[in-house]
């Protein structure tokens, strides 16, 4: 099976744990922000944006970028982005109206979640 993107992924390192926030596409990762806002981590905690895939939990936008490369993209970006992959079916959200994004999360629910991993 070749290995596809599915989504946008937030990768955040604690100290004492590995929480990765996904949602499918055509969500961005400005939607994971949104949807994840009230989600509580400790002051020192790094953020990374990326994707997963079906083969991977979490990517990098420079992982993403090459393996796009392998199949169709060109160009001379160094990181991939959400609108590069899904510009046209661009989800009209106003991030800032919660009852707007979260109904559109509840459509999509049983493709979005927080995966943790303890260390």
């Amino acid at each position: 099976m070749t290995e596809e993107i599915l989504g946008v992924a937030l990768k955040t390192e604690t100290s004492k744990v590995t929480v990765i926030n996904r949602l499918p596409k055509p969500f961005r990762h400005h939607h994971i922000y949104r949807v994840f806002k009230n989600v509580v981590y400790d002051e020192n905690a790094s953020f990374e944006e990326g994707f997963y895939t079906n083969e991977r939990e979490f990517i990098t936008r420079s992982e993403a970028l090459e393996l796009r490369k392998k199949t169709h993209l060109t160009g001379t970006s160094t990181e991939l982005y959400s609108e590069d992959l899904w510009s046209s079916q661009f989800i009209d959200v106003d991030t800032t109206n919660d009852q707007q994004t979260d109904a559109l999360v509840a459509s999509n629910s049983h493709n979005s979640f927080v995966k943790v991993f303890k260390k």
